[in-house]
């Protein structure tokens, strides 16, 4: 493992909340998705129906990096039951939705059109236990704090937060 995900790992495994920062490239990604795999899975072989219930909320500044994200939860969970869907704007809404419907493990998603998923009711937060905001400081930098700051309130009360960035100010 690389040094935040030596670090990262652990703690997001005893469900704590997390800032990571490190810079590009050096495995944040897998820091944050291989602990919410990791519950996905223990969580669907103890139930009995084997039901699939949003349990992951990944944010982005861009949809570039939630089609990366995605990649990266396809790779690591090519031999597991994992169903994920990518929300963002510049496509059409209705295949989106579509995936919600037949449920979904993971969403990584950019505000923008989470939030018109939340506006419309096609989606529903309220399950979700681990919220990643990823990008931390481009999310700051481009202006989606507030837009950060309205998803938060959906989700339940019991629920992880980690934050990954690649550098650090007094905002973060």
């Amino acid at each position: 493992p690389t040094a935040i995900q030596e670090k990262a790992i652990p703690i997001a495994l005893k469900n704590r909340d997390i800032i990571g920062i490190a810079k590009s490239g050096t495995g944040k990604s897998c820091a944050f998705l291989l602990p919410i795999l990791e519950d996905i899975i223990k969580e669907k072989s103890s139930q009995e129906n084997k039901k699939t219930t949003l349990r992951a909320l990944v944010l982005v500044p861009t949809r570039e990096l939630a089609k990366q994200i995605i990649n990266a939860i396809d790779d690591y969970s090519k031999y597991l039951d994992i169903k994920r869907v990518a929300i963002f704007g510049g496509v059409s809404s209705k295949d989106q939705e579509k995936k919600l419907e037949n449920g979904v493990d993971i969403v990584v998603a950019t505000t923008g059109r989470l939030l018109e998923h939340l506006k419309n009711n096609t989606i529903n937060l309220s399950s979700v236990q681990r919220v990643v905001i990823d990008e931390l400081d481009a999310m700051l930098d481009m202006g989606f704090l507030e837009e950060v700051e309205q998803i938060l309130p959906s989700i339940g009360k019991n629920r992880q937060i980690s934050m990954f960035s690649a550098t650090i100010n007094q905002n973060i």
